[in-house]
């Protein structure tokens, strides 16, 4: 059985614990409180998940790499607002529907994307955020079939969109990783294709669906 003297000690130990006193000192504390400021940050992320042509096809692997900056707005205790961009390169594959030896990539060049987005506080540092997130992509079309490959002479100027969650955990009092989900779609508009020596005109138009998973790391400047 416990003492009253030990259940004492106990109980001011949890108590300090659920505080945060044995882990973080006053300067510490000072440090998280002003990295909750308004203040800017840039970084670097990778998106790895699937995508498929809305349908007409069966996955394939997608990624894309990205860097980008955000301004993070404290609204309060509990929230804040964060404004961004990010700019990145990637591939984005999938399989013409019942045929599998059909297989289509779709580079992505560059492509750019303005993001908003709120964040709550989930406890102990971490935050939520949800983000839109939408701008132009210049993309390119290869199809391959038996040995015939079929591609767009041309890079073509295609819209992405989309929304994310993640969750935001802090490393150091300027650093951040994160991880979290995402999809995005794109409008695809293919006006001639060519092959085996020729070009051909073609009025095609689908849209790439891109569900990922997105991990990165972010530091204040």
């Amino acid at each position: 059985m416990l003492t009253a003297t030990k259940q004492t000690l106990i109980l001011i130990v949890l108590t300090l614990c659920l505080q945060g006193n044995l882990f973080a000192t006053e300067d510490e504390e000072k440090e998280w409180e002003d990295e909750a400021e308004n203040h800017a940050l840039y970084g670097a992320s990778l998106h790895f998940g699937q995508s498929y042509a809305a349908g007409k096809s069966s996955p394939g692997v997608a990624y894309l790499l990205g860097i980008g900056g955000d301004f993070l707005i404290n609204r309060g205790e509990w929230d804040r607002l964060e404004l961004g961009f990010e700019l990145g390169l990637g591939s984005l594959r999938f399989k013409e529907k019942g045929n599998s030896r059909s297989s289509v990539t779709v580079p992505v060049s560059f492509y750019g994307l303005a993001k908003i987005g709120m964040g709550y506080s989930i406890g102990d540092q971490l935050f939520a955020i949800w983000r839109l997130l939408a701008g132009p992509a210049w993309v390119g079309y290869e199809r391959k079939l038996d040995g015939i490959t079929e591609k767009s002479p041309d890079t073509m100027v295609s819209f992405l969109g989309g929304a994310e969650v993640e969750v935001v955990a802090p490393f150091t009092t300027d650093t951040d990783f994160f991880g979290g989900a995402s999809f995005k779609t794109m409008t695809i508009n293919i006006d001639k294709l060519s092959g085996s020596g020729r070009t051909f005109a073609l009025d095609e138009t689908f849209q790439l669906n891109i569900p990922t998973l997105r991990i990165g790391v972010r530091k204040a400047f």
